[in-house]
This record gives structure tokens, C-alpha cells and sequence, in this order.
């Protein structure tokens, strides 16, 4: 499931998104490292904690990022997101 956080806000798809038992994971997650994250980022990615048909297996975190925003630009560069991974955040290969 597709989620986005920054440092004020975490939804699903939607910001109209309502709670639910695969999602505390992640909130959980965005909850220690969303102090470090800079006003005007944002990072995209996928909620794995959910169970799915295909199990998956030695994952590095249960949220791998996509991209990486600062306002409307994709960031998404090695370089540019090192601080973001220093915070904890995994991105998929």
C-alpha cells in the first residue's frame, strides 16, 4: 500500500485514509524520525507490513521509500537522499 509521509503528516493513497490494523507499523515508524525531516520534504514508498498473497522475507524495513520530494521536485538520487537514509528509511533497489 502506497503511503507518503513528511514531517507534519502520514496518510495512504488517499488523505482521506482511516486507520487501520496494517498501518500502526509504519505510523510507528514516521513517528521516531519525523522531527528529522526537513520542512518542504516528503518521501513516498510502500507499506509491506500488510499480509500479502506472496509472503515476503528478509526485508530491510517493513517501508521501502520510492522517492523523495522537496516541494513539486523528485529528489530521488543517491546523493540527495542520504540524509533521509541516515534517518532509518529504506528505498527499494
Amino acid at each position: 500500500m502506497r503511503r507518503t509521509y513528511d514531517n507534519n503528516h502520514i496518510h495512504a493513497r488517499s488523505v482521506e485514509s482511516g486507520a487501520h490494523p496494517s498501518r500502526h507499523w509504519v505510523k510507528n515508524f514516521w513517528s521516531q524520525i519525523r522531527a528529522d525531516i526537513p520542512p518542504g520534504w516528503r518521501v513516498c514508498g510502500e507499506n509491506l507490513f500488510t499480509t500479502h498473497s506472496i509472503p515476503y522475507t528478509d526485508l530491510e524495513s517493513y517501508f521501502l521509500g520510492c522517492s523523495v520530494w522537496y516541494r513539486a521536485a523528485a529528489l530521488y538520487q543517491p546523493p540527495l537522499t542520504q540524509d533521509v537514509q541516515q534517518q532509518g528509511q529504506r528505498f527499494l533497489p
